[in-house]
């Protein structure tokens, strides 16, 4: 690649660029719109001026609406009161509140990405944390449900991505004997989509629908697992009950799921005299 082509080529379509020493090798920033917000660029990992100049200006288009995003929400448009939802992590936020091991946080969801809320934006909008939580239950709680009972097939695409042994042991019961259902959200913005654990009302249909008190294996921050209670106790000693629930929720969690979609450890169970309740 010849540093002159690609100088003439960001000159004719008018985008900004300087070269610039960077952990000990010279990268180059071009500048979307402001003079002190740079992306980076290593000429070598492109094979010609044309594809790194295609790159740039697609990184360049990105930027600059996910810059328009960030301004909408910061300026709190009419609109925007209506993208707040709730979502789920397994560590802290800058605002959150803590339920059972994980934490509950608002994201605004605008297209195709989402911004967490934080304080800064808190105080451009003079709204309070509890107007904020509010505001989000409200919206996600608007949210259709998907309830799906999990095929045969889907659960041999689940094994094959590691040795889910009482995963295993669970489906090759009757279906009808130990059904196992997936709950979440129905929504194109990831992150919000297990919340479902938060709304109780829900979580009641559930258990009328089943006509019997479940379990909840939270899978990720996308879903979550529903086991009836009625399964764990067919063949209880196979099962141990919920020793291996545990150690199911933590061989996933340990080896199968990106950090960031890690929700709880934890194993909960549902039940019409008592709500939701962690199983100690």
């Amino acid at each position: 690649m010849i540093r002159e082509n690609l100088e003439k080529m960001l000159k004719e379509k008018n985008i900004e660029y300087k070269f610039q020493q960077m952990n000990g090798e010279e990268k180059f920033l071009v500048f979307p719109q402001r003079k002190d917000v740079g992306l980076a660029y290593r000429m070598e990992e492109f094979e010609s001026e044309t594809e790194l100049v295609e790159c740039i200006e697609s990184n360049m288009q990105q930027y600059k609406e996910k810059m328009q995003v960030v301004r909408d929400v910061r300026d709190y448009k009419p609109d925007i009161r209506e993208n707040l939802y709730l979502c789920l992590s397994h560590t802290p936020k800058e605002i959150s509140e803590k339920f059972f091991d994980f934490y509950v946080y608002v994201r605004c969801f605008c297209e195709n990405m989402s911004i967490e809320v934080s304080k800064a934006l808190l105080d451009i909008w003079k709204i309070s944390k509890t107007s904020l939580f509010a505001l989000a239950k409200r919206n996600t709680e608007k949210l259709d449900m998907e309830f799906v009972l999990l095929s045969e097939e889907i659960c041999e695409m689940a094994l094959e991505k590691g040795d889910f042994s009482l995963l295993l042991r669970i489906l090759i019961m009757p279906p009808e004997k130990v059904p196992l259902y997936l709950i979440r959200y129905k929504t194109h913005q990831s992150g919000c989509g297990a919340s479902v654990i938060l709304n109780n009302h829900l979580l009641s249909g559930i258990r009328e629908r089943l006509g019997v008190d479940f379990y909840i294996l939270p899978s990720s921050v996308e879903e979550l697992l529903i086991l009836p209670e009625c399964s764990v106790e067919y063949e209880i000693e196979e099962l141990e009950t919920l020793k291996n629930l545990r150690e199911l929720v933590k061989s996933v969690n340990d080896d199968k799921l990106d950090e960031e979609l890690l929700l709880s450890y934890k194993v909960f169970k549902y039940s019409e005299a008592d709500g939701l309740q962690e199983m100690k």
